[in-house]
């Protein structure tokens, strides 16, 4: 592994590990730990980050593809006895990939990488966990991503990875990637109109940047909750969300050999 993976991933958990709201990049976040409002406790005495921590880091750290999700979800319990802050990022790193909840209606999409030459690494968008209040949610994405006169971790975290393909799960996702790295539209209809309009069995889109110096080719798909991943598939007459990401997972991998 290269040093300057370590480092990259080392610093966003140092800065996440620190009390009173952060440090670095992460300073003054509503999602930090240390000041959310969805934990348990007052946080001026908060010592536990109640087995809470930033989700990024899973699969390889040096990947043919990255592959990017909204956010973690809803806080769903809060455990004082299990405070990752006494744990480093490579205590709590997997080198498979293991998305919970609805990620898991991706599998398909993780297992075929697996199986073929290319690198996989699995990450999030906004690294801690979706809040209840919508606006210190959104304020929250926008630093950690790096929008607006944020810094953010998202350029620095694809330029550490090195990839040269990246896949986007739903709507905002893609919205928040096309920002960072100046993506060309999508097309006119809406989001997931425009997904169903490739060549290939899923659908399969591929969009480049307007900035000629960022070479990253970007597949956008659908959220993996069956709720949304309908209106793509459906029109696709593929019959179900899992089926759907095997058939997008088999057009992406022939994509990138030809």
């Amino acid at each position: 592994m290269k040093d300057n993976n370590k480092e990259f991933f080392e610093i966003l958990w140092e800065n996440w590990q620190t009390d009173s709201g952060g440090k670095g990049r992460c300073s003054n976040c509503p999602a930090h730990w240390s000041v959310r409002e969805d934990f348990k406790g007052d946080p001026e005495k908060r010592e536990s980050s109640f087995q809470h921590r930033p989700l990024y880091g899973e699969g390889n750290l040096d990947a043919d593809i990255a592959i990017f999700g909204m956010e973690p979800g809803p806080v769903r319990g809060c455990d004082s006895e299990q405070n990752r802050r006494k744990q480093s990022f490579w205590d709590v790193r997997h080198d498979n990939i293991t998305g919970g909840g609805t990620i898991q209606n991706a599998n398909p999409l993780f297992e075929t990488i697996a199986l073929s030459n290319f690198t996989a690494y699995y990450t999030q968008m906004k690294k801690c966990n979706e809040m209840e209040n919508s606006n210190a949610n959104s304020q929250a994405l926008r630093q950690c991503v790096g929008l607006g006169n944020h810094e953010g971790y998202i350029r620095d975290e694809l330029s550490t990875v090195d990839p040269t393909y990246i896949v986007t799960f739903g709507k905002f996702a893609f919205d928040s990637m096309r920002e960072v790295l100046n993506l060309k539209s999508l097309g006119a209809d809406n989001f997931t109109t425009e997904l169903t309009k490739g060549e290939t069995t899923s659908g399969l889109r591929m969009v480049e940047s307007h900035d000629s110096n960022i070479d990253y080719k970007l597949f956008p798909a659908p959220h993996p909750n069956p709720q949304g991943a309908w209106q793509v598939w459906k029109p696709l007459d593929i019959e179900n969300t899992k089926r759907y990401y095997k058939y997008f997972a088999e057009d992406l991998i022939e994509a990138i050999k030809n």
